[in-house]
């Protein structure tokens, strides 16, 4: 971790308690496993970045707590989010009824585009051991 990093901008506690707020309302309506907890820590991780860089996120599912970085890192210094996650359908039909619904791919997509933070993220559409071996990013 380089001792001289700095965030472009660091959010003010009222600012960055009132995103909080906003953001929990915000990710309430997306399916996943997020706590409040987990959405607060993830939070401080996006708006307080310690080194400079990509945010790597392996799991995304619907994109909760993708949306919880992207929105929290817009606080700070805007890093891109990578998402790696292989959106499997067949893993999902195991577990749901997935008749006549969308793929998860197109799931996450939508949610992403709802909150505004499509542009702001990079999916990588498979298993993080694939990957691994090509990442070349900060």
């Amino acid at each position: 971790m380089s001792q001289d990093f700095q965030p472009v901008r660091v959010p003010s506690r009222d600012e960055y308690t009132k995103f909080l707020e906003q953001i929990t309302a915000q990710v309430a309506s997306v399916e996943g496993w997020l706590s409040p907890r987990e959405i607060e820590f993830l939070s401080l991780l996006g708006a307080y970045p310690k080194a400079a860089g990509s945010i790597l996120e392996i799991g995304s599912y619907r994109g909760r707590s993708t949306i919880v970085l992207a929105k929290a890192a817009e606080l700070s210094d805007r890093a891109l989010i990578h998402a790696i996650d292989p959106l499997d359908d067949n893993w999902e039909v195991a577990i749901n009824d997935r008749q006549g619904k969308p793929s998860m791919r197109a799931m996450l997509d939508k949610n992403l585009a709802a909150a505004g933070v499509t542009r702001q993220i990079k999916i990588h559409q498979a298993v993080s051991q694939a990957v691994a071996p090509t990442w070349k990013e900060k």
